[in-house]
């Protein structure tokens, strides 16, 4: 293929990816979350958010890793066969006991035997959902995979209005996450029996798996932190407000998201060099975008969250600048880091990650506790701008240390 022809295709992939997202992320931010927030209130939603951030760690976590982890297996020539599935089931199995821990621990007042199970549900299905483009991303499908967010999208919006038939923020959450695996299961082979086949190399897949997704747990915590740790160690009405603040950031910040997809697609493809040029070459470019998505979503809060989030608009203002810069560079940083991967062993990540968990801990806790809301917003912003940095750092150290690093 030319580059010409190279180049038409990566743009109409990146249209289709990020129109699939900012079309999901918007329905879910825009429509579903500010309905909850009418229906149930600022306090009783706070609670709500924490155990969303449990299901998108989960998910993120596990299903990316398996996700991430099936590209770079497929990549090598191999067929995983039914693996990934069967390393899901397990991790969904032993998520279940603590499904009531965290219900207990979160939404105390509303806990029975019927949340928890419909939590531990949701979790799991959304564990799939996380999975379940990845053959759209190996076949660089990219109508594929814009079909698939609108499945989601459609879920939620019918969810919204079946509200008042079940009064359940998890059917909303649940219909939108089975509805693009009906997808899969009606189109694609992902899902294809034997559903639990052992492959051959089953061992080496479920170490990339862990691997992967113990680098993916590390960074979605540290995401997720913020509502979990405001919970916690602040309010649950704080939780809607610091909320509010980083609403804008991460809806344009999630617009990474899909071009992290292409560039893995597109990247396991690539025979060429990995040279100190395209490294300072590509931080440029994410360190601009950074910044113009960092004035372009405070900006557009002040504009926006007024008429969302009415009740906490007051409150969430004076953060917008900083709350907002800290949620895109957090997915910036997380951008690149998808790029080095495809130069690196798995490990990589995992390294970054583990630095990137004690530059938070040693921040991020201590803040919060003592400084409430600014702590965590000011905090935030410095770990993700030092995660940033340390991902640039590791990829001058491949460099430097294998000069004539190749894909395989």
């Amino acid at each position: 293929m030319n580059p010409l022809k190279k180049l038409k295709k990566l743009s109409g992939d990146l249209v289709y990816s990020i129109s699939a997202l900012a079309i999901m992320s918007g329905t879910l931010q825009i429509i579903v979350y500010p309905f909850l927030t009418r229906k149930m209130g600022a306090e009783e939603f706070g609670n709500v958010l924490a155990l969303i951030s449990v299901i998108s760690i989960m998910g993120s976590t596990f299903g990316t890793g398996a996700n991430f982890s099936r590209i770079l297996i497929c990549r090598q020539g191999s067929q995983p066969k039914g693996d990934y599935n069967r390393f899901l089931l397990w991790i969904s199995l032993c998520f279940l006991p603590l499904s009531f821990f965290l219900v207990h621990e979160f939404d105390r007042s509303n806990f029975t035997l019927v949340y928890c199970l419909s939590f531990w549900l949701l979790t799991s299905v959304s564990m799939l959902r996380y999975y379940g483009d990845v053959n759209f991303r190996i076949h660089v499908q990219f109508k594929k995979y814009f079909i698939y967010y609108m499945c989601i999208t459609a879920g939620y919006l019918i969810g919204v209005l079946t509200y008042p038939l079940f009064r359940s923020w998890i059917m909303i959450v649940l219909l939108g996450e089975a509805m693009c695996l009906i997808y899969v299961l009606a189109g694609d082979t992902l899902f294809d029996k034997p559903w639990l086949a052992r492959s051959d190399h089953a061992f080496r897949n479920f170490r990339s798996f862990m691997v992967l997704s113990l680098s993916n747990l590390i960074a979605s915590l540290i995401l997720n932190a913020d509502r979990l740790l405001i919970a916690e160690f602040v309010g649950s009405q704080e939780v809607t407000v610091f909320f509010a603040a980083t609403l804008i950031g991460k809806v344009i910040a999630t617009l990474t998201l899909p071009l992290e997809g292409v560039l893995m697609g597109h990247f396991s493809r690539y025979k060429g060099k990995f040279t100190k040029e395209l490294l300072f070459s590509l931080s440029g470019i994410c360190l601009l975008l950074g910044i113009i998505a960092t004035l372009l979503s405070t900006l557009a809060s002040h504009l926006i969250i007024p008429i969302m989030y009415p009740e906490v608009y007051e409150a969430a203002k004076p953060f917008f600048l900083i709350a907002n810069a800290g949620q895109i560079f957090y997915f910036i940083s997380g951008t690149m880091m998808v790029i080095i991967l495809n130069f690196t062993k798995e490990q990589s990540q995992l390294i970054i990650n583990i630095v990137y968990a004690f530059s938070f801990i040693l921040l991020v806790f201590p803040s919060v506790i003592i400084y409430r809301l600014w702590g965590i917003a000011i905090a935030l912003l410095a770990v993700n701008l030092l995660r940033f940095l340390f991902v640039f750092l590791m990829g001058m150290y491949f460099i430097w240390k294998a000069p004539r690093i190749h894909l395989p």
